[in-house]
């Protein structure tokens, strides 16, 4: 029951999101110590992660300061088709159970921790810049006590190619370009294409 509280164990999650963590040190309803506990382990894996600690700053001392509004600027969401990895980890998807293009829907272990990675082909640098896109995408995905999810496809519609992985098995019945999505079910340790499940 307290899993959905454990923040660390889903701080990979943000991994793909822009971190800004902002916190004054004499911050009485809230201490410091929490902001620095939260910056120590992210800052071992976010590539894009940043601190302030406002030396005398209380709960309330003003955050529209221009570094927030720079990183705001420096942090676009990034477009799907340039997401190369996203972790995705949560305790129960009745409370939060979509990131960008996955949506977890039912776990083999109820309550225990369930997500995915997923991997998949993205755009050059310069194709990028030209707003071209890949002609093949793969994607790759990977997951943790997971029974049924769904993956979004329309970033892919207009691919000539493409593959699709779960847990190293090939997934070859996939209803694309058809539908913009496929539902995936594991039965005795295989993943198998599903209609909408009730």
């Amino acid at each position: 029951a307290a899993n959905p509280s454990r923040t660390m164990e889903m701080s990979r999650n943000d991994l793909h999101h822009g971190v800004f963590i902002e916190h004054g040190d004499a911050d009485k309803s809230l201490p410091v110590s929490e902001a620095r506990a939260m910056r120590e382990p992210l800052a071992t894996f976010h590539p894009s992660m940043r601190y302030h600690e406002e030396h005398g700053g209380g709960h309330w001392y003003g955050v529209d300061h221009q570094r927030s509004f720079d990183f705001f600027r420096d942090h676009e969401k990034k477009d799907i088709r340039d997401l190369d990895v996203m972790e995705f980890r949560i305790s129960n998807p009745g409370i939060s159970s979509t990131s960008r293009y996955i949506t977890l829907y039912q776990q083999d272990h109820a309550y225990e921790f369930c997500g995915v990675v997923a991997k998949q082909t993205i755009r050059t640098r310069r194709q990028r810049r030209n707003d071209e896109d890949v002609t093949e995408r793969t994607i790759e995905i990977t997951t943790e006590n997971l029974k049924t999810f769904r993956i979004d496809l329309a970033h892919c519609m207009h691919l000539k190619k493409l593959e699709l992985s779960v847990d190293g098995q090939s997934i070859s019945e996939i209803p694309w370009p058809a539908q913009d999505h496929v539902w995936l079910r594991k039965e005795l340790g295989q993943w198998a294409v599903i209609d909408k499940p009730t």
